[in-house]
């Protein structure tokens, strides 16, 4: 048999340095090779085996880190590949550093038979039970298939290969998470006022990233999948200086941007994600409803379980603005206290319904004339949607002022931080 080594450079491992410091990567299993069955006898093994695996550090962060390697074996999961990779995942639980790893799977390498089946079931064991205690961040190729592809789902962030800012979203999410699921989300440096009012922000039509710029620290924002359920914003912001995921509802007309299945499955993620990383919640925004005639579309039950069996169980600080329109399961879920929420602050403007205003005197008065309905409706309105309504009744702790959101949602946060 002839071994024969990597060559200096791959693909693959010009991918890895491009993330880590510069002069920081230890590649361990450089020399790994394939291993003989009872039907494959290769007469040349290639070192590494198509995967580079090593550690070092990102930002000063120390990180493990494996890329597949299409230069070397066409970066095909063997036995040997699989152990390599298993092998980081075991090292980064005993140190509590992330995980990342790039992965351009062609599927398992068919010579290897069952040998690289079990080699396979035994890394994705691994990556499971790391997955409640370490980061991982995988960065996926478009064209990878069968189980790596299926193995990259279990990651906390899954980002596209080939994008530009890989290394800069990677190095973010480094200074902002816990990089163990076990530690604390301590408060970092923050120079930002913690009682700096919001100027200029008002109720009408701000936008959720822009309200979310103008409440963290130094407008720290870092979206989570914004290219999915559009009807909605996730991302982590920072708020005296401790990471807080929020979920801001994006204002519409007539329910026309009511949630659909994408946004409240991308919530429900983000929610369980948060969770995992002692990370406090903060609910805002407008319209964060679900029309109970969308509620048919499929997927969409299931979906709402998850997203309310994933807010119950998130022991962390929840805390809510009600800025403009919320109705329905979408205000049960995400605004009220009844269900989860530990503070609930509201703008001058916010109003909480059952459903729409008109709909409802349509169906409390059904005799009345069409002429009527508007005048009835802004009665219903104010006598059990507006916000003296919600603070009568305890459903609203206090009316904000919205330039004030940023030193209130603060002081709540503080002071539920260390209650779970």
């Amino acid at each position: 048999m002839l071994r024969k080594e990597r060559k200096n450079m791959t693909k693959g491992l010009k991918e890895v340095l491009d993330i880590m410091d510069k002069g920081s990567f230890v590649e361990i299993g450089a020399r790994a090779c394939d291993k003989e069955t009872s039907i494959y006898s290769p007469e040349v093994v290639f070192g590494s085996d198509g995967v580079v695996t090593g550690y070092g550090t990102v930002n000063g962060k120390a990180v493990f880190i494996f890329c597949q390697d299409e230069d070397v074996m066409g970066g095909t999961v063997g036995a040997a590949h699989a152990g390599k990779i298993k092998r980081l995942y075991k090292m980064a639980q005993k140190t509590g550093a992330p995980v990342i790893g790039i992965i351009n799977s062609k599927g398992f390498r068919i010579e290897e038979a069952v040998d690289g089946l079990e080699a396979f079931a035994d890394l994705y064991k691994e990556v499971l039970k790391a997955k409640s205690k370490v980061l991982q961040i995988i960065i996926k190729d478009k064209s990878s298939v069968g189980s790596m592809a299926v193995l990259a789902e279990t990651a906390d962030f899954i980002l596209e290969r080939g994008k530009t800012e890989n290394p800069n979203v990677i190095s973010r999410l480094l200074d902002i998470l816990p990089l163990s699921k076990e530690r604390e989300n301590e408060p970092g440096d923050i120079k930002d006022d913690l009682n700096r009012l919001c100027k200029g922000m008002r109720e009408e039509n701000i936008s959720p990233v822009d309200f979310l710029k103008e409440i963290s620290d130094d407008r720290f924002i870092q979206e989570y999948k914004p290219g999915i359920g559009m009807k909605t914003v996730t991302a982590f912001i920072r708020l005296a200086g401790r990471t807080v995921g929020a979920v801001v509802g994006v204002a519409g007309e007539k329910g026309d941007l009511w949630m659909d299945v994408q946004d409240v499955e991308k919530i429900a993620q983000f929610i369980n994600l948060c969770s995992s990383f002692n990370i406090g919640i903060l609910s805002a925004g407008s319209n964060c409803g679900v029309d109970m005639e969308g509620a048919k579309e499929p997927g969409m039950i299931k979906a709402l379980c998850r997203l309310a069996e994933n807010i119950v169980k998130a022991k962390v600080p929840k805390v809510s603005i009600l800025m403009g329109d919320w109705s329905g399961l979408g205000y049960t879920l995400m605004g009220s206290k009844a269900f989860a929420m530990d503070v609930v602050f509201a703008w001058p403007q916010a109003r909480v319904m059952m459903i729409n205003p008109n709909q409802a005197v349509s169906i409390i008065c059904p005799g009345l004339k069409p002429a009527d309905i508007s005048d009835k409706a802004a009665e219903y309105e104010h006598s059990c949607c507006n916000v003296d309504f919600l603070l009568e009744r305890g459903y609203a702790d206090k009316a904000i002022d919205p330039e004030e959101s940023r030193k209130y949602v603060i002081g709540a946060f503080e002071t539920f931080y260390g209650t779970y």
